[in-house]
């Protein structure tokens, strides 16, 4: 019944070279407190050690963080446990055989459950996991690329992940995960689009049950079609930016002699050209013809409208742009010219992810160049078929009345599905007169040189002005 031990027990809690009994008791003690936090019921003194061995070597840190028992009372309860020998000194005795004496037991126990690093670091289960998109370009394509992840990321329950760093912290407050490093987004399984600007189905289908990286541009409205209100509120300038570009803005009613925004119809106007003039990749620029159109298509409908210009082409622009009250903003930021063209009440766009943005932050009529892809180039691959998983249905294509207007032989009056009217000249004069109802304007020209089905639809109704 003697037994030689090193009894130790470091301040760490671990119990190191100390003797198989109290080794076993002190494995009971930790499993008690286990069983009392995890499950119902605990182990008793005769089931642990019917399931332990001694060890060398015993790290007390799987144990609880906090002892739901006390020192005295457990000590109480340990002694309950153990079966006292009948004659002699006060021992245990063990189910292996092995004997100890209480006093032994207890002065041991005590010194575990006083050990102040007997905690658990088990971690916790994740229950939510991060999308990363691959963010690359600039502004255009950073906002493409947090709003189409974050609209998939809500429709499962994750969350978007964006570098401290990125530009778009500093314009906009984000819904993010925000983080100074995001390495740990090289580890996750990419998933890619089939479409750079088109909407690809197979892109969201998977499950939310690990880390994903998209990839890569992701540039289509209907990504993120589930959560447009919050987008536009999570894409709302900072005051500082707002400030800057009402200030510019009131300095130019100012020179106009306007006193209020109420005397006043603002349509901003962004062409993009630069670098997309003469691009071998298949870049389309609007043409005079269109900026020429879509100017119209305002001063026919308001009286009073000025015209505010964001351009990275100002000496083609002025030397294009129709005689009417117009302002061009200078030397600004992107950001500064941005939240300009989402202030005005309407919108015409050249081309590009820029002037896209400023649109939809815009929630006035919207007239967009719709061909914005050379046909048979690089870039028209990157499109879907008709362009539309790319422009919002509510836009307005002026593009498609340039190329029919230009050969019509006819006059025709069509009141379509959108409760629009399109009026025809002969080819003098005013050629087109567009009229709309709160939604996009249909534009079916009926011309000579036009497909067999417009000459179908004439032959049909035998008659100008006709209901479709």
């Amino acid at each position: 019944m003697n037994m030689t031990t090193d009894n130790r027990i470091s301040s760490d809690g671990n119990t190191q070279n100390i003797s198989p009994g109290i080794q076993d008791v002190v494995i009971w003690y930790q499993s008690t407190q286990t069983s009392h936090n995890t499950g119902p019921g605990v182990l008793t003194f005769t089931q642990e050690f019917k399931r332990t061995t001694p060890k060398s070597t015993i790290n007390t840190h799987s144990a609880s963080k906090s002892s739901p028992r006390t020192n005295a009372s457990f000590v109480s309860a340990l002694i309950a446990k153990l079966t006292i020998s009948p004659s002699g000194p006060k021992v245990a005795k063990t189910t292996n055989g092995t004997t100890i004496r209480v006093s032994k037991i207890i002065s041991t126990t005590r010194r575990v459950i006083n050990a102040s690093s007997i905690k658990t670091t088990t971690a916790p289960k994740r229950t939510k996991f991060f999308i990363c998109p691959i963010y690359t370009g600039r502004v255009g394509n950073l906002m493409f690329q947090y709003a189409s992840s974050y609209g998939i990321a809500v429709a499962k329950n994750m969350s978007v992940v964006i570098q401290e760093s990125n530009i778009l912290n500093r314009l906009f407050t984000l819904k993010a995960e925000i983080r100074k490093d995001i390495s740990f987004c090289s580890k996750m399984k990419v998933k890619g689009e089939s479409l750079h600007c088109g909407y690809d189905p197979n892109l969201s289908k998977f499950e939310p049950t690990q880390d994903y990286r998209l990839a890569v541009y992701l540039q289509s409205w209907k990504y993120f079609e589930n959560v447009t209100d919050d987008l536009r509120q999570q894409f709302t300038f900072k005051p500082d930016i707002k400030k800057r570009s009402e200030l510019i803005i009131n300095k130019m009613l100012s020179k106009r002699k306007v006193t209020s925004r109420a005397d006043v119809i603002l349509v901003g106007v962004h062409i993009r050209r630069g670098d997309f003039v003469n691009n071998k990749y298949g870049y389309e620029v609007a043409t005079k013809e269109y900026l020429q159109r879509a100017v119209k298509y305002f001063t026919d409908r308001f009286i009073n409208v000025l015209f505010i210009v964001c351009t990275n082409d100002l000496r083609w622009t002025k030397e294009n742009m129709p005689p009417v009250a117009v302002e061009y903003t200078e030397n600004n930021s992107a950001e500064v010219d941005m939240c300009i063209l989402s202030m005005c009440n309407n919108t015409i766009l050249s081309v590009g992810t820029f002037g896209w943005w400023a649109a939809w932050l815009n929630k006035g009529t919207t007239i967009f160049f719709k061909w914005p892809a050379k046909e048979g180039s690089p870039l028209r691959k990157d499109f879907s078929k008709n362009y539309t998983d790319y422009f919002p249905p509510k836009w307005i294509d002026i593009k498609l009345i340039q190329r029919h207007v230009a050969r019509a032989r006819h006059i025709y009056i069509f009141e379509g599905a959108y409760s629009a009217i399109l009026v025809l000249y002969l080819d003098t004069k005013v050629i087109c007169r567009l009229g709309e109802n709160g939604q996009r304007v249909l534009v079916i020209c009926l011309i000579q040189n036009i497909p067999s089905t417009f000459k179908r639809v004439r032959k049909k109704y035998k008659r100008k002005h006709f209901t479709i």
